[in-house]
């Protein structure tokens, strides 16, 4: 039996491009964060997200995500950030005896983000709040943004790309109606 050229793109483009969807083999080289931002935003992500049987935002590449709408469309936020994460450190350091946010044990971590949600840090509040924002976003959205890596939240909400992960690729939910 032969195969069309169109057939054999076809089958091709039906291997290929859901592979590209599911996010990088390796994480993308970070514009904006350094790796310590990154982990701090991946640990922050996976409070607001957590992990259970499947990955939590963090987990999800939410940071990268969030590094490349700072290189781009949030490109005005960027004083925001470094201001916002500077005062959560800081922050940190004053409540748990000079340790920053990255050495403090996850249940502290935990602890203090809870709290952060909760208003017991009015300064905190507007990096909480644009950092839950852009947690859904880039956990939620489509991989091709940077995040949602292997398309966690779609298999979660068993959600499948129905298009291969394009531009303007469609969704269904499996088992049900598009």
């Amino acid at each position: 039996m032969s195969m069309t050229r169109r057939e054999a793109a076809a089958a091709l483009a039906a291997f290929v491009l859901p592979l590209e969807a599911q996010g990088p083999a390796e994480p993308p080289k970070l514009g904006f964060f350094t790796p310590a931002g990154a982990k701090l935003v991946e640990i922050f992500a996976n409070i607001i997200l957590p992990p259970d049987e499947f990955p939590g935002a963090g987990d999800a590449g939410v940071a990268y995500y969030i590094d490349k709408q700072m290189q781009g469309p949030l490109k005005h936020k960027l004083d925001e950030w470094r201001t916002g994460l500077f005062t959560l450190n800081s922050v940190a350091k004053h409540q748990f005896q000079n340790r920053g946010f990255l050495l403090l044990k996850p249940e502290e971590q935990k602890q203090f983000i809870d709290g952060i949600a909760a208003g017991q840090v009015p300064a905190l509040r507007g990096i909480f709040d644009l950092m839950y924002d852009l947690t859904l976003q880039g956990y939620f959205g489509s991989p091709e943004h940077g995040g949602n890596w292997k398309q966690a939240s779609w298999t979660m909400l068993r959600i499948e790309d129905v298009m291969g992960g394009g531009e303007h690729a469609g969704h269904a939910v499996k088992g049900g109606a598009k």
